[in-house]
């Protein structure tokens, strides 16, 4: 598989990290910018990161975390309140933790 993204970016850090614990073969391919036509033709709404998957293409981080733990059966719980237990951590990041960190961060780096 191979995931498109920012290099530094949080959010492709995050799916790096989950292919890494997953044991998942992920190829990293470095985005200069989403203005690149190759990279919007994979990814037409714009946002990266994107992962390739035999099946097609993923995007958003939190999906693609999703999928990456769904497939490796490791990180996904095991059983339906354990799975939900993990999606609620995973939303209470996206939600409150991720807006928070951008909004101290990001004015830092203009």
């Amino acid at each position: 598989m191979k995931l498109t993204g920012q290099l530094g970016n949080f959010r492709t850090n995050k799916v790096m990290t989950v292919a890494e614990y997953s044991k998942q073969n992920v190829t990293f391919v470095a985005l200069a910018t989403p203005k690149d036509k190759a990279f919007q033709a994979l990814a037409p709404q714009g946002k990266a990161p994107v992962l390739e998957t035999p099946s097609g293409v993923i995007a958003c981080s939190n999906s693609i975390v999703r999928y990456l733990a769904s497939t490796a059966k490791t990180l996904q719980g095991e059983n339906d309140f354990q799975k939900a237990q993990i999606d609620s951590w995973v939303d209470f990041c996206a939600q409150e933790l991720e807006p928070a960190i951008q909004a101290l961060v990001l004015p830092i780096f203009g």
